[in-house]
């Protein structure tokens, strides 16, 4: 077993990326943690618009681009730049740090958006605006049960590869809690498996 944070690090690595752009923030201190490590950099950014354009010219020059941000107040500024990674085809792939599972719907929580017309609390907010756009966007999930296993690192994968294979941008949030929490490792398959459609 590994920790998700540990098979992010790997599963960005396998696909070439040495850096991640991004701007720090509360839910996404752990994630930080967890990718700048050997082989892989966390290069800070000015502020989220240049987190997000960073990685399109990164996956522009190199194939692939990553971006890490914190939830919503980080993630949604990044809006624009996936908009011109789903125009211009890039494969980018949005992180955002989020609230850790047992925070979520139980109160008001630090930047989660609350339309001042309505009682209800959007903790989706960032999923749906990125979803909008036609863009892949999913929350990882950790174990259900005792006994079911953690598959939020195969998900993350799939993610990617998604991003990889249909050059095209994908959004991802992860909540703290499951930075640490084991996960399934993984035998992650040669890049000449995983053939990208040809560019027409």
């Amino acid at each position: 077993m590994v920790t998700l944070g540990q098979a992010m690090h790997q599963i960005i690595r396998h696909f070439g990326a040495n850096t991640v752009y991004g701007v720090g923030g509360d839910f996404a201190a752990n994630l930080i943690g967890a990718l700048d490590q050997p082989g892989l950099r966390v290069l800070p950014s000015s502020n989220e618009m240049h987190a997000g354009s960073c990685p399109c010219a990164q996956a522009a020059m190199e194939g692939l681009g990553f971006c890490l941000t914190t939830y919503t107040v980080g993630s949604l500024p990044c809006a624009t730049a996936a908009a011109l990674a789903k125009t211009e085809g890039l494969p980018v792939v949005f992180i955002s740090g989020a609230p850790g599972e047992d925070e979520v719907h139980r109160s008001s929580i630090h930047h989660m958006v609350q339309p001042g017309d309505s009682w209800r609390a959007e903790y989706d907010a960032a999923l749906n605006a990125f979803a909008a756009m036609g863009i892949r966007s999913e929350r990882l999930q950790g174990d259900r049960s005792r006994g079911q296993p953690n598959i939020s690192a195969l998900r993350f994968f799939e993610l990617v590869r998604h991003a990889w294979l249909h050059r095209e941008p994908v959004f991802v949030e992860v909540p703290r809690n499951l930075v640490g929490a084991l996960t399934q490792p993984l035998e992650l398959p040669a890049l000449s498996e995983m053939v990208p459609p040809r560019m027409v």
